[in-house]
């Protein structure tokens, strides 16, 4: 009897431990929380201080990750901190140096802080790593910048498919040829700038052109178009 009350509660011992076990096995795993996924979250809902506070701690746990300073500096391009965006870009840069977009990002940065030739080397460099369209678009503006108008047009020539691209050929051509620049404007997607340029153009001779573009491009905050089409 004793022996047979023994087995019976060494067997439900063994159950018991059988069926926790199983239990534990059974029960999924607690899912590793995505940063990456959280950021972009926060990004979404503009909470671009908690993205970056995220961006910040993966940054330190990871420095070789090249993702998480590439992140940050997209972030502070969108606030135009254009400083901390060249210092994040080239952090992530140091981590991977073929990084395209970090590449676009900081010449992109080195543009807003009129440093357009170490905007111009990254965007050679992103053009050499598969940067495309965006990176000959950087490229010509870079080239604006300093008044290389024909470096400008052969950089946005090939990517002239690009709206922004195409923008800036329309521009250039109203300089010099203000028939052209009309068509290129004319041919342009709908939007406000477009409509705002060819009503100042409206009626205006082919002769006064150029210099009611200039004006009208500083209105528009197209600095480096305006002094094409004033010079």
């Amino acid at each position: 009897m004793n022996a047979t009350r023994w087995l019976s509660r060494a067997t439900i011992a063994l159950l018991a431990i059988w069926l926790t076990a199983c239990a534990a096995t059974a029960a999924p795993a607690t899912p590793t929380p995505d940063p990456l996924a959280a950021v972009e979250s926060h990004i979404a809902r503009r909470e671009f201080s908690a993205a970056l506070e995220i961006l910040r701690q993966q940054s330190a746990q990871q420095p070789d990750a090249a993702i998480f300073p590439q992140k940050m500096g997209e972030i502070y391009l969108r606030q135009h901190r254009w400083d901390e965006a060249a210092r994040a870009f080239s952090t992530a840069l140091a981590a991977e140096p073929q990084s395209v977009p970090a590449l676009l990002g900081r010449a992109e940065a080195y543009l807003q802080l009129n440093n357009p030739v170490s905007a111009r080397n990254d965007a050679h460099a992103a053009l050499a790593f598969g940067g495309g369209a965006a990176a000959n678009v950087l490229l010509g503006r870079g080239f604006l910048q300093t008044q290389l108008y024909a470096d400008a047009r052969t950089a946005f020539s090939a990517a002239e498919n690009d709206p922004t691209a195409a923008w800036y050929l329309a521009g250039l051509a109203l300089a010099d040829d203000p028939a052209a620049g009309l068509a290129r404007l004319a041919a342009l997607p709908d939007s406000p700038r477009r409509k705002y340029l060819l009503a100042a153009l409206d009626g205006v001779p082919s002769d006064a052109v150029a210099g009611t573009a200039g004006v009208a491009f500083v209105q528009l905050d197209e600095w480096a178009l305006a002094q094409a089409a004033l010079s």
